[in-house]
């Protein structure tokens, strides 16, 4: 089973809170999902600059955590991967797979 929601997406310093993860994680657990993928964040250039203007617009808090999370995205895939493999393992039991590998 494949689920998609856009609510779903994780965005540095809006998204990444273990407590959102672990809502994300239920949520998809209750939907009947087998595992959950994730793919990191792809910092191209112009998509992050986009990004940062409309988090700059809507949540000007989050800026400094999102650019940190652009400089340092493998550190950031790395540790949101761990966190839900960690919520997976404490709610079904088992870990999901990531496309980052």
């Amino acid at each position: 089973m494949v689920l998609e929601d856009e609510r779903w997406k994780t965005v540095p310093g809006l998204t990444d809170s273990p407590e959102h993860l672990e809502s994300l994680v239920r949520e998809v657990n209750r939907r009947g999902a087998d595992e959950i993928l994730f793919d990191p964040l792809n910092c191209y250039p112009a998509a992050m600059r986009g990004l940062r203007r409309v988090i700059h617009k809507y949540r000007p808090n989050a800026v400094p955590a999102f650019d940190k999370a652009v400089r340092r995205s493998r550190e950031w895939g790395g540790r949101v991967r761990s966190m839900l493999d960690e919520i997976q393992l404490k709610t079904r039991g088992h870990t999901g797979r990531s496309t980052q590998d």
